[in-house]
């Protein structure tokens, strides 16, 4: 798969233009899980893609186009103008404002996940055959990582309960004594400390 470094002083500012999805906290998104991408743009003809961070830092690895948007043909730009604006729940289906989301299955394609699971977005002014053209207007989202484990269960196992007996040798009624052994677990997790990718204000 081709490389290419990301240059980030090459990236044209674009005003008024961001990802608000994924955020800049470093999710944590499963394979399987459904992901609300939500972002603001003030181009007509864009195409986002999804790529992955070298570990190493300095590269990434180019990955397939999730989503793109083209231009309308004359008459039917003209024909939504003149028709009321219908709002849908992830875009808008006219020219005078662009998509500002849609839904995505999380998943890698054939990017090799044991190779990195560090990913962004990148999205670039144009049609598909701009991809990895860094001339080209564009910006990308935050870092998120991408696993193909399990949620982790919840449920705790009982501590089991011992019970001694001792017996009084003066005579006296037997006491009994219960102790109760506690288990604990504890579990760590490790994030990368890098920078993501520039947030174009």
């Amino acid at each position: 798969m081709l490389f290419l470094e990301v240059l980030l002083f090459a990236i044209i500012p674009l005003a008024s233009s961001q990802f608000f999805s994924p955020t800049q906290g470093r999710e944590l998104w499963r394979i399987g899980e459904t992901k609300n991408i939500r972002y603001n743009i003030k181009f007509t003809q864009y195409t986002i893609a999804l790529w992955q961070q070298a570990l190493a830092g300095g590269a990434a690895n180019l990955g397939p186009v999730i989503f793109r948007r083209s231009p309308r043909e004359p008459f039917l730009s003209w024909l939504c103008s003149n028709m009321p604006t219908i709002d849908t729940e992830t875009h808008t289906e006219t020219d005078e404002g662009p998509v500002k989301g849609f839904e995505w299955e999380v998943q890698t394609y054939e990017l090799d996940l044991d190779s990195s699971n560090v990913f962004f977005f990148w999205l670039f002014k144009g049609d598909p055959s701009a991809q990895g053209n860094q001339s080209a207007p564009g910006m990308s989202s935050a870092f998120f990582n991408i696993t193909d484990q399990p949620v982790p269960s919840s449920s705790a196992v009982p501590a089991p309960l011992t019970t001694t007996a001792t017996t009084a040798t003066d005579g006296a009624a037997p006491a009994s004594t219960s102790h109760l052994s506690e288990t604990s677990a504890e579990t760590k997790s490790y994030s990368y400390q890098r920078s993501g990718p520039v947030e174009m204000g």
